[in-house]
């Protein structure tokens, strides 16, 4: 009987009060830009407005959002491409599995 992990929850990354490119924040946790620009457009990533062209994001909320990613995944079983798999609802909160 498989045991379910406690999802990650935001407040567990309050602490990181940094703000981070996008395509650093893209290498760091290891997401492709694509995926972090999603959920920036759904909302569930905060962009920080007055930054012309370059994509800056609070970094407590991608590292939250990548903890969802990487929990979900290793939920499934680590399928072999989560694309096209939303993991977050129309209230930006984790899915139930």
């Amino acid at each position: 009987m498989s045991r379910k992990k406690a999802m990650p929850q935001k407040k567990d990354f309050a602490h990181i009060t940094s703000t981070i490119r996008l395509s650093d924040a893209a290498r760091k946790y290891n997401l492709s830009d694509q995926t972090l620009y999603g959920w920036v457009r759904r909302g569930v990533i905060e962009r920080i407005p007055g930054h012309g062209y370059s994509v800056i994001l609070r970094e407590a909320d991608v590292a939250y959002c990548a903890a969802v990613y990487r929990a979900t995944y290793l939920e499934l079983g680590q399928p072999e491409s989560m694309r096209g798999y939303p993991i977050f609802d129309k209230k930006n909160k984790p899915k139930n599995l």
